[in-house]
């Protein structure tokens, strides 16, 4: 009867079964574990989000999912139940930019970070092309995407919706994969710079976030079939010390999902030739500290602070958003 034992075994069901999803069903309804609660709901939810409304939890979908740790996983003090049954009170999560930035390590104060994942393609397909088809929709980060991206997969808030961002103010759920998945709930990020002409799209993260700070996304062309698209982040873990440890504990994961988001887009295109450009420099801007674990496909992590400025440009054309 030990409810964290019982969570534990959720992993080995076949939820693949409708008799067994019916008996885990049967067991959420009867029984007062929050922790197993918890963790029937995540497993419903990584089935599909008709599945997990199926077991009509306490304040209807989504919103039962907060039960658990004082409303949310990850600790920060914000529960995704006010957050989805009100939408209004997903405020913004914002880092502190009026403090020096560090990369540093675990424990130092005010952890602020930039990281930037980024693809050249020698293709004739046009950046606008690219951007419309894969950026504005997520396509790499869908579910039913093929590759499907083994880190997060991304969809609107509403259930069945199609995600497409196409103007500030559009919400964008994120549910992580894996043992990820299993400590944090879904979180959310809100569209505040849609350019179509620049061809830019950028989010803040919002209450419930493990981070706090914005990520963009850009596509461009260096030349006639040269295309680079392009993402980058600036940062900070959010409130809770397990957010804080996260924030360094994840930062391999970080890079893995936005490079398989790459190499998707690659694989769509017909896997295109890769440009050289960016083995120097990325935005006009030298690439320093490169190695083969620390440069823009595999995922540049900016310890230097040389493309703060840069990538604050692209998320808000300016170097103090919001």
């Amino acid at each position: 009867e030990d409810g964290e034992l019982r969570s534990l075994c959720l992993q080995f069901m076949d939820v693949g079964s409708p008799d067994i999803l019916a008996d885990i069903k049967t067991i959420y309804r009867g029984n007062r574990s929050e922790q197993l609660q918890f963790a029937i709901e995540d497993l419903f939810l990584d089935v599909s989000d008709a599945t997990y409304g199926g077991l009509n939890p306490p304040g209807g979908p989504i919103a039962g999912i907060a039960a658990f740790v004082g409303g949310n996983v990850s600790l920060n003090g914000t529960s995704i139940n006010q957050a989805i049954a009100g939408m209004s009170n997903l405020d913004k999560q914002l880092p502190n930019l009026g403090l020096p930035s560090s990369c540093g390590l675990p424990g130092t104060p005010n952890v602020l970070c930039g990281n930037i994942n980024a693809i050249e393609l020698l293709t004739s397909q046009s950046p606008a092309s690219i951007f419309q088809t894969m950026v504005q929709t997520f396509a790499p980060n869908l579910a039913n995407a093929n590759p499907k991206n083994t880190i997060q997969t991304f969809s609107a808030p509403t259930p069945g919706a199609t995600l497409d961002v196409t103007g500030p103010g559009e919400i964008v759920k994120i549910t992580l994969s894996g043992w990820a998945g299993f400590f944090q709930e879904p979180f959310y990020v809100l569209s505040e710079r849609v350019d179509p002409v620049h061809l830019v799209i950028s989010v803040v993260t919002l209450n419930g976030h493990p981070l706090a700070g914005w990520r963009y996304w850009r596509v461009y062309s260096l030349g006639p079939n040269d295309v680079v698209i392009e993402t980058g982040a600036y940062d900070s873990p959010a409130p809770g010390f397990l957010n804080h440890l996260g924030y360094y504990v994840a930062i391999g994961t970080i890079k893995q999902a936005w490079r398989e988001y790459m190499q998707y887009i690659q694989i769509k295109l017909g896997s295109p030739a890769l440009g050289t450009n960016l083995a120097t420099s990325l935005g006009g801007l030298a690439l320093p500290d490169l190695s083969p674990i620390n440069n823009p496909l595999v995922g540049y992590w900016d310890y230097s602070g040389a493309f703060s400025s840069y990538i604050l440009n692209n998320v808000c054309l300016s170097t103090t958003c919001n």
